[in-house]
């Protein structure tokens, strides 16, 4: 008992609820098929076997009629009076009336296969060339004269031979086709032949159509043993057990052919057009039997009441069957009430366990994310503590109020006074009221009083251009405070270092695409820009000063602070050329609303 427990608690539970219902059910199904097989073995056999024989003779009459059809067109064509005057200039070998004989047959030619939809081609040999239909291409590598058809029809009496499915060589399109062949009317020996190819196909619609039941095989054999058309699936009786059996019981129309322990019922009916063909049909009997109605509801009644007894023994089964499931909805309503520490534990070993075992992964994954987004955000904290101490950088205040007293001692009090307005403006726009977000007219306005001040204290280094007309709706766009001020500041203390003038720094700005670009660009001494690049997409080293690399730094704290933010959306580029231009540029997405 113990080791059966056991291996229920191996099996998944699909497996122990499959068992259970085919226990069961299996039970109810044999028992339904040995009482329907005994009711309806006797009397199925000996109906099937007279219905399938008078289907089959209806059929091959109905062939027979469609055979013969052709065979009077045909017949009709050769007496018509185009064809009679062209095996007249053939018997003569009259070779120049080719062409008139070829034209004048082209209306016999139409004229049979309207009557006849199912022809595919027509070909007439004679001694002076051969006739067909213009609109058909001759195959050229095949010659009637040579080939077996012309053989055969030559070595048995009468005048017409039908010809079991092949493909067509006479013209190209490699169809497969059945021939009619048959000689002309002449009174002397012309060697003139008229071939009618028919579609296989449309021959296998005329046997087909006219008999029902996917449990049928049927098909063509000729006197020579082949397959009138092709069957198109493997025969239930091989050839070669077929011929015996037609020797066998030559005088049934009838018979049972039993086959490596199968039975086979072999239902005949011969053509008359088409002389010693011999339409058959193959029935499986272990198929016929299934399609007894009487079977199938016996069937239904008994699998039904398999069901009920195993819906109530399945009450019992899923108590022990769904232990797993219950225990893993107790662990996810913990999670439901924050209780990120619970975890999922059976001895069971089945697809819902299993689930149980991720539910435990996800919830360690869990974990790592938030571990993860919380030194995110210590890193954003560390980022924007590092962009106040750069707004208030002692050497830039000190070297400022050096320049207000020096301007002021120089006694130009209105260009003391902007100096001032402008480091107190500088100062406000920069605090922001302690938010991270400013405008894009502000940020302008902030990094333009920075130019303002550093142009007075570095007197005659650098020329600015800060963009003037931009539209209201982009002045107005949110983005992070203090981005073009230390762009800026690179490139005064590190593009102009070596410079006593003619600095010259460009802000554009540029809103397309859905994205709002923001270039500074200078002429100064400028940077390996690969080199800076993966500088500052390397993670800053622990204890990493402002002062030692500050030109990295500056760069670096934009960067991440632009990726905290915006994500993936954002862009940060470095071109430099140096003492010819450096440009950063920086892409936001622009808000909803905003898209140029």
């Amino acid at each position: 008992m113990e080791t059966v427990r056991m291996l229920l608690y191996k099996l998944s539970f699909r497996s122990r609820m499959t068992i259970s219902f085919i226990l069961v059910i299996g039970a109810a199904i044999l028992v339904t098929s040995t009482m329907s097989y005994v009711i309806a073995t006797r009397e199925l056999e000996g109906n099937a076997t007279s219905q399938s024989q008078e289907t089959l003779s209806k059929t091959a009459q109905l062939l027979d009629e469609q055979l013969k059809g052709l065979l009077v067109s045909s017949l009709t064509l050769m007496i018509s009076a185009p064809f009679t005057e062209m095996v007249n200039h053939a018997n003569r070998s009259q070779s120049d009336a080719f062409y008139g004989d070829l034209s004048a047959l082209q209306t016999p030619f139409t004229q049979l296969k309207m009557t006849n939809p199912a022809v595919q081609s027509i070909l007439v040999s004679t001694p002076i060339g051969e006739f067909f239909p213009t609109s058909y291409y001759r195959n050229p590598s095949f010659s009637f004269a040579d080939s077996p058809m012309q053989q055969a029809i030559d070595a048995r009496p009468g005048i017409s031979m039908w010809v079991a499915g092949h493909e067509d060589a006479i013209f190209t399109g490699k169809d497969r086709v059945v021939s009619l062949v048959l000689k002309a009317f002449s009174q002397t020996n012309s060697n003139i032949y008229l071939v009618i190819n028919v579609s296989e196909s449309a021959i296998k619609r005329v046997v087909t159509s006219n008999l029902g039941g996917d449990s049928k095989h049927y098909f063509l054999v000729t006197d020579e043993g082949r397959y009138g058309f092709d069957p198109g699936t493997a025969p239930l009786i091989p050839e070669a057990g077929l011929n015996d059996w037609a020797l066998a019981s030559k005088d049934k129309p009838s018979a049972i052919y039993k086959q490596d322990g199968s039975e086979y019922l072999v239902n005949r009916a011969s053509l008359k057009v088409a002389e010693n063909w011999t339409l058959y049909s193959v029935q499986s009997k272990d198929k016929l039997f299934k399609q007894v109605e009487r079977i199938k509801w016996l069937t239904i009644v008994i699998i039904g009441s398999g069901i009920a007894v195993a819906i109530l023994i399945s009450h019992v089964l899923t108590a022990l069957l769904l232990r797993p499931l219950h225990a893993l909805q107790r662990t996810i309503k913990q999670v439901g009430l924050s209780n990120l520490d619970v975890r999922y534990s059976s001895g069971y070993r089945d697809e819902v366990s299993q689930v149980g075992y991720k539910f435990n992964a996800m919830l360690d994954q869990i974990g790592i994310l938030i571990s993860e987004l919380g030194e995110r955000e210590k890193e954003k904290r560390i980022a924007e503590a590092k962009a106040l101490q750069a707004q208030i950088d002692p050497h830039f205040l000190y070297n400022t109020l050096n320049t207000i007293v020096w301007v002021s001692e120089s006694g130009a009090a209105d260009e003391t006074r902007r100096l001032i307005i402008s480091l107190s403006r500088l100062f406000k726009l920069g605090l922001n009221q302690g938010l991270e977000l400013t405008t894009l007219g502000l940020e302008l306005e902030h990094v333009e009083h920075y130019l303002r001040i550093q142009q007075v204290s570095y007197e005659g280094l650098f020329e600015y251009e800060v963009p003037r007309r931009i539209d209201a709706s982009l002045l107005s766009m949110p983005m992070l405070k203090i981005m073009l001020q230390p762009l800026v500041e690179n490139s005064i203390l590190h593009g102009f270092k070596d410079f006593t003038e003619g600095g010259r720094i460009l802000i554009d700005v540029e809103a397309r695409d859905g994205s709002l670009r923001i270039a500074v660009t200078d002429n100064g001494a400028g940077m390996d820009a690969e080199e800076a690049t993966r500088s500052i997409l390397q993670e800053p080293q622990e204890g990493e000063a402002i002062e030692s690399g500050r030109k990295g730094y500056a760069l670096r704290n934009v960067y991440r602070r632009i990726l905290l933010h915006y994500g993936e959306r954002a862009e940060f580029r470095l071109e430099s050329e140096p003492f010819i231009q450096t440009r950063i540029t920086i892409t936001l997405p622009l808000p909803e609303g905003n898209e140029r």
